[in-house]
């Protein structure tokens, strides 16, 4: 009874099994599946008209193993040359007798500035007089002494004596002239002082040191001053320093004589140079070492004060450095357009190592002799996924 039982259990277990295997084991042919459509390949070359080209404004380099790393941005501002700024002082005591020069006007050297009335101009043209009658005299007593000695009438002893005096007095009307040029007058005042026909008229002269544009005039008419306030200030802006702050951890890589770019702010126009001198001391609250450069500034267009941006070039390991402009992102890796013909560039990925800043080192994908587009790269970039939109559609 019992192995009946399971001689039933058996057969519907069986009867089970072929009802689900028999499919999977059937002789018949499978229906093939198609094949995955292969992606379509991405455009990687870009053929440019000769007037997208001028509008591209594409810029190339042949690639090469360089040193010149980096740049480095520093904060910097503008400084006036110390060599082409005056602070002129009265130097004398007096009265702001007369203002020669107007704010904003341009001034040769010499040129005079201020006039003023001093009781010490008076005194040392008394002197110079008293100065020029001695010399007159002495130069007669010479005279006669030569005349004398010649004759065998004067001693030998009264010579020397009379050539002494002569140059006593010579020298006291030499000091007693250039005392008058320190006060400003030129040889044509000098020259009325000393035919005695100024009559007081003539007055201490403060002259410009260089030439320049007048900056400010702090004094007014009838003031008086000490001798020791500035009267005028002159400055010629045909050059100014750029002075940048080089941080302590920064030190390493700026060098005497490094190239640097200058972005004045506000302007659009970029000024280059070299660093002259990088001071030996840090400032103590910035912990910043001072960068100098000079910028020639002909059209008087940069100031003192102005704030601006200095890319300093550093120096690196030799690599192939390129600028970073010239590296665009494509399908999330980096690539360069490389030109193979007048018209025709091509993308290349790259491996980039060492990119900071605004220049890269390139490890691979393109090699030195190339010629890779440096400016210009993303307007490529866009003609490329033009093309590859209208494949797609």
């Amino acid at each position: 009874m019992q192995n009946g039982r399971l001689r039933q259990i058996v057969a519907r277990s069986l009867w089970l099994v072929g009802v689900w295997v028999g499919p999977a084991c059937s002789t018949s042919p499978a229906t093939p599946v198609a094949p995955a459509e292969a992606a379509a390949p991405t455009p990687t070359r870009v053929v440019l008209s000769d007037a997208a080209l001028a509008i591209a404004a594409i810029d190339t380099e042949v690639l090469a193993r360089s040193t010149r790393g980096p740049a480095l941005a520093l904060p910097a501002t503008l400084e006036a040359d110390p060599t082409q700024v005056a602070r002129v002082g009265a130097r004398v005591t007096g009265r702001v007798a007369q203002l020669r020069v107007q704010i904003g006007e341009r001034v040769a050297q010499g040129a005079a500035l201020v006039e003023l009335d001093t009781v010490e101009l008076h005194q040392i043209s008394t002197e110079y007089l008293i100065a020029q009658a001695r010399l007159r005299y002495a130069r007669d007593v010479l005279a006669r002494a030569r005349l004398l000695h010649t004759q065998n009438v004067g001693s030998t002893q009264e010579l020397r004596r009379a050539e002494s005096e002569q140059r006593v007095a010579s020298a006291t009307m030499q000091e007693a002239e250039e005392h008058l040029h320190f006060l400003g007058l030129s040889e044509r005042d000098i020259g009325r002082v000393r035919s005695q026909s100024s009559h007081g008229s003539v007055r201490a002269i403060v002259r410009a040191p260089i030439a320049g544009r007048v900056a400010s005039l702090p004094v007014s008419l009838g003031q008086v001053v000490s001798g020791t306030e500035t009267v005028a200030v002159i400055g010629d802006a045909a050059r100014v320093w750029l002075v940048a702050s080089v941080f302590q951890r920064d030190l390493a890589v700026v060098r005497t004589g490094a190239e640097v770019s200058v972005q004045i702010e506000g302007q659009t126009t970029r000024f280059r140079s070299t660093i002259a001198a990088i001071s030996d001391v840090l400032d103590p609250t910035t912990r910043t070492a001072s960068a100098r450069a000079a910028l020639d500034n002909p059209d008087r267009a940069l100031r003192d004060g102005m704030s601006a941006t200095a890319w300093v070039n550093t120096e690196a390991p030799s690599a192939l450095w390129i600028d970073e402009a010239a590296v665009v992102i494509h399908d999330g890796s980096p690539a360069v357009f490389v030109r193979v013909a007048a018209n025709t560039f091509v993308l290349r990925r790259v491996q980039t190592t060492g990119g900071q800043s605004n220049r890269v080192a390139i490890a691979s994908g393109v090699a030195a002799g190339e010629v890779v587009v440096v400016r210009g790269a993303f307007a490529l970039l866009g003609e490329l996924e033009r093309a590859s939109r209208g494949e797609e559609n």
